[in-house]
């Protein structure tokens, strides 16, 4: 494989190169891949340009390749880019597996979602999706 090519642009917060093109931001391997083939940016709206490198900064058009976002999240699958981060490793977790272990064990014995919901100020919602273990599902 030939190597990468660095974009120039200011990198954002998801490691892409951003550049001033057709009078607006735009990603700079979206730019690449449609000035490569003689294409516009509108030509590619709703395309995903995919890396076969992995490499979110590199603007090499022989590295660059269309699809769907479907195609996008096979790649990030397949190449061991997928992280889930579960339970109280999320960032807006308001419970950690224990609270989730003591809440399915006292609705087991009876007591009210609704109540247990305001003890730990989530939705009641959050409860039953708990108990019915479509929530927090790696949960024992």
């Amino acid at each position: 494989m030939t190597e990468c090519i660095v974009g120039k642009g200011r990198i954002n917060d998801r490691g892409y190169c951003v550049i001033w093109h057709e009078g607006r931001a735009s990603r700079e391997h979206r730019v690449a891949f449609a000035l490569a083939n003689g294409l516009s940016m509108a030509d590619i709206r709703g395309v995903e340009i995919r890396h076969s490198c992995d490499n979110p900064r590199c603007v090499n058009p022989k590295h660059l390749l269309p699809g769907t976002h479907t195609d996008n999240m096979r790649d990030m699958i397949e190449r061991g880019r997928h992280v889930t981060i579960r339970g109280s490793e999320h960032k807006l977790a308001k419970l950690d597996e224990e609270a989730v272990r003591r809440i399915r064990d006292r609705v087991s014995r009876g007591e009210k979602r609704a109540q247990l919901a305001r003890e730990f100020g989530v939705d009641p919602a959050l409860i039953a999706r708990i108990v019915l273990r479509k929530s927090w599902s790696h949960v024992q």
